[in-house]
């Protein structure tokens, strides 16, 4: 895995070249674009390292405005995105070289179009979980926004979202701001659309639940289509997870080993593209290191000067150093502005570092690796915080107990997660809103709401949210330190760590919810939460992973001040 800077015009695109720089048969990726992305990466770079071990190369690169790449999803359009595509395809290919695309979900459109515009360049394109119509994903993202919306009581159809964005120029949805021309370009592509050459070669595969299943009736039409143009079509449905959209980390290894024998390996060589010379870098670098064998990968964000403090971002849940809605990249962004130096880091099986996925209990060899390679690029530091989100949070407090060398801590939304926990935040939060909620009362006097199947989930709540004894046994003698439940274990280890402590806690997140019941519930946690060297913000408005951009900018804000002040 090599770190890689691609020229394109006034800005450079970061990429990772997996595999010999030499190799004959060569692949270049079109990503997901928005949280798809975001939850994918790690299987990319699993599939990215299943081709290099046959002697394959695959370059991983970012377009403008996602992924690490330089500027704003509001700023990008479905040409830039063309453009930049082509600029990757031309520094991967030449004469001697044989170039596959591949694409997943939404890519898989980029990559059809980078195939009719340059026939004579790629041999084929694999494409993962196609979205074939970007009418209907895009139907599907205002849907998502719609559904958040009714949650809170409030009404707005997909149409009128569609209209709002067309009327203002831009919508925020799932925390990305979309600009209308980009949502106006996304919506008239289509595969059937696309003019391919009529020797194209597709390899469509899909991630179903039983993949002796039928083919759905969609993709049999899609496909059919695609064949009476004169394309040939391989289609093929392997078992997993929809690893784009699930909540936790998941793994796709039939989709790798069906993927993978789809191209066979060369022995042959071609000339090896300028890579050492692409790495250089300023502001902003990928970087790789080592932790006990196996390579991590980072971006490291140098603020002008010397840096007043070095904070190090602990990544939680199934994501990778970009985060939902790039909140790392903005906040790291937002912070090296204001002097501070910042290193975002993938742990061991997560996004494109290489290892075993541990969990987030497991990874204090990660945060030590870490540490020591922001210690080389930010030497002049005089203070190292640690940062996290979710389990990323507790995991930092963690760290911090346990070792020396950290000397502030920023938790954001910290994971105390229990059964019992969750049972009382969604009794005392979820249901106390849906009673005040005016579209709860209308859904229970129209007979929409199940009211049967309501009382049994609210009742269920009730019975799990008392203490359960044998937790309680359990703790008491002095079970092992990963079968004790996580509230106490988070109170020592912020007992122990005698440091400055920033926790910004969101109102509308059962996460935070959770942790301010454990808060209430557990004294000692609560007096430790009221220290001298604890400081509490909330934003009682925003979401678990501050979407909006307002709640971005308070917690930049807030988190740029409480380092300054150390």
């Amino acid at each position: 895995m090599t770190p890689v800077l691609i020229p394109a015009g006034s800005y450079s695109l970061p990429a990772l070249w997996f595999g010999p720089h030499n190799a004959q048969q060569r692949v270049l990726h079109l990503p997901a674009f928005g949280d798809e992305m975001n939850k994918s990466r790690a299987v990319v770079a699993a599939q990215a390292r299943a081709w290099a071990e046959q002697g394959i190369a695959v370059l991983v690169p970012d377009w403008f405005g996602t992924g690490d790449a330089p500027g704003d999803y509001l700023d990008a359009s479905w040409q830039g995105w063309l453009d930049d595509a082509s600029v990757a395809l031309q520094f991967l290919s030449n004469s001697a070289t044989i170039v596959h695309l591949w694409g997943l979900r939404t890519g898989c459109l980029l990559a059809a179009q980078l195939y009719a515009q340059h026939p004579q360049t790629v041999s084929g394109a694999i494409l993962w979980q196609p979205v074939s119509s970007g009418k209907r994903y895009l139907s599907q993202v205002l849907r998502v926004r719609s559904t958040a919306a009714m949650m809170r009581g409030k009404k707005e159809s997909v149409s009128s979202l569609r209209q709002q964005l067309l009327d203002d120029g831009s919508l925020e949805v799932s925390g990305y701001a979309l600009n209308s021309a980009l949502f106006t370009e996304i919506e008239a592509t289509s595969l059937a659309d696309i003019s391919l050459p009529q020797d194209a070669q597709l390899h469509w595969l899909e991630v179903v639940a039983d993949p002796e299943a039928e083919v759905s009736p969609a993709t049999t039409r899609e496909t059919a289509q695609l064949t009476a143009n004169g394309v040939t079509v391989v289609h093929q449905q392997v078992g997993g997870d929809t690893f784009w959209s699930t909540v936790e980390l998941a793994s796709a290894p039939a989709l790798i080993a069906t993927t993978t024998s789809a191209l066979a390996g060369s022995a042959e060589q071609a000339p090896e593209p300028d890579i050492e010379a692409a790495t250089a870098s300023q502001g902003e670098q990928l970087t790789t290191f080592d932790c006990s064998g196996d390579q991590l990968c980072g971006v490291y964000h140098a603020p002008e000067g010397e840096p007043h403090s070095a904070v190090l971002m602990v990544v939680g849940g199934p994501q990778y150093r970009v985060g939902s809605h790039r909140q790392y990249l903005k906040l790291a962004r937002a912070l090296a502005a204001d002097g501070v130096a910042v290193l975002r880091f993938d742990y061991r099986g997560m996004g494109d570092s290489e290892g075993n996925y541990r969990g987030f209990e497991y990874i204090d060899e990660d945060i030590a690796a870490a540490l020591s390679h922001l210690a080389v690029l930010a030497p002049g530091a005089e203070h190292r915080v640690l940062l996290g989100l979710c389990d990323g949070a507790t995991a930092a407090a963690f760290y911090a107990a346990r070792h020396e060398g950290v000397d502030g801590l920023v938790l954001y939304n910290p994971w105390v997660h229990s059964p019992e926990g969750q049972a009382r935040a969604l009794l005392k939060h979820y249901y106390w809103q849906r009673l005040v909620n005016g579209a709860f009362w209308r859904k229970l006097l129209s007979g929409e709401l199940q009211i049967g199947r309501s009382l049994r989930a609210l009742f269920g709540n009730v019975s799990t949210s008392r203490p359960a004894t044998a937790t309680r046994e359990a703790s008491s003698h002095g079970a092992s330190a990963e079968n004790e439940p996580l509230v106490p274990r988070l109170e020592a280890a912020l007992k122990a760590f005698s440091g400055p402590q920033l926790f910004v806690l969101s109102g509308q997140d059962f996460t935070a919810a959770e942790f301010e019941d454990a808060v209430r519930q557990n004294r000692p946690l609560g007096r430790l939460m009221t220290r001298p060297q604890v400081r509490v913000e909330r934003l009682p408005d925003s979401d678990h992973t501050f979407s909006r951009a307002a709640w971005k900018a308070q917690l930049a804000d807030i988190t740029r001040n409480w380092i300054h002040s150390l």
